[in-house]
């Protein structure tokens, strides 16, 4: 998860354990401890030039998500970025985003604190170069989820339905973009049917889909599965995101939520609305979301 080096967000006072003060930190994406000995504060240069921008206003800037096998001037400035740093070799910024680009981009990420998953999406871009996406703040999320080792359980023959059962809040990460927000389950026979908690919720996924309200969602026809992290009851589990609103107004039981109806998360063997079948893009996603998890189980 992390490395010599790699820089932590401290998110509360340090206790006593086993004859060592713990901190409690934030790196790569996820909760955890760290032995108080193994960490020093970061010096004003070495903050500068890892958080450039932190210090004053940060210009807004919309990126890309850059990836294995991109080209274009936007890599090119990445990777020279990364030369600067000292994580990619001189000589490697030649406009293609390949294997040795994604492992610096996981470098950094684990650096600053970031999610490791190698690709350079608003978040890191933003890091990298002192900006803010536009309206600011943390990227959208509306929760800061605990991520555990990351379970595939099946929807028939596993417990998920139990843990996620009808009326519980869950707190749902987008593993592309690192966005996490709230989901309520209302129903699912198949899969599970769910609402955005709030209206921020809702702001949230619009974030993830790079749009302003949730009927664009609908409207750009946005179905492509999406790789997710489900955290509920102390669990995280590979899951899988159809993100466009849909059975309304049967579906929609969250007033003032922004968001008409609701949407699906698939799990491991669930099957469709429609075909009542196994849909393979859910499970591609699903394992995606298993294979880039910081920790599995």
């Amino acid at each position: 998860l992390y490395k010599a080096g790699s820089a932590a967000t401290l998110t509360g006072a340090p206790v006593s354990n086993g004859g060592y003060n713990w901190y409690p930190v934030r790196a790569g994406g996820v909760n955890g401890w760290i032995r108080a000995d193994m960490l020093r504060v970061l010096t004003k240069s070495e903050k500068a030039a890892m958080f450039p921008g932190e210090t004053g206003d940060k210009p807004v800037a919309t990126y890309r998500t850059l990836r294995l096998g991109m080209s274009g001037e936007d890599v090119v400035r990445l990777q020279n970025r990364l030369i600067e740093l000292k994580m990619l070799a001189p000589g490697n910024a030649g406009g293609t985003y390949n294997s040795v680009t994604m492992e610096a981009v996981k470098e950094y990420q684990r650096a600053a604190g970031l999610f490791v998953d190698g690709y350079a999406g608003q978040h890191t871009q933003d890091a990298l170069y002192g900006t803010v996406p536009p309206g600011g703040g943390d990227g959208g999320s509306t929760v800061d989820p605990t991520l555990y080792p990351v379970e595939k359980v099946d929807w028939f023959t596993g417990d998920i339905n139990v843990v996620w059962a009808v009326g519980v809040t869950a707190s749902i990460t987008d593993v592309k973009t690192g966005i996490s927000f709230r989901a309520r389950r209302w129903a699912g026979g198949s899969h599970v049917d769910a609402e955005p908690l709030t209206s921020a919720d809702t702001a949230a996924i619009c974030d993830i889909y790079g749009v302003e309200t949730s009927q664009e969602i609908s409207d750009k026809n946005l179905y492509q599965r999406r790789p997710l992290w489900v955290t509920v009851g102390g669990r995280t589990f590979a899951g899988s995101l159809y993100g466009v609103p849909h059975n309304y107004p049967a579906g929609d039981t969250i007033p003032g939520n922004d968001w008409r109806g609701q949407f699906c998360v698939h799990f491991v063997n669930s099957r469709t609305h429609e075909t009542a079948n196994v849909d393979p893009d859910h499970q591609k996603a699903i394992q995606d979301a298993y294979d880039l998890a910081p920790s599995r189980k």
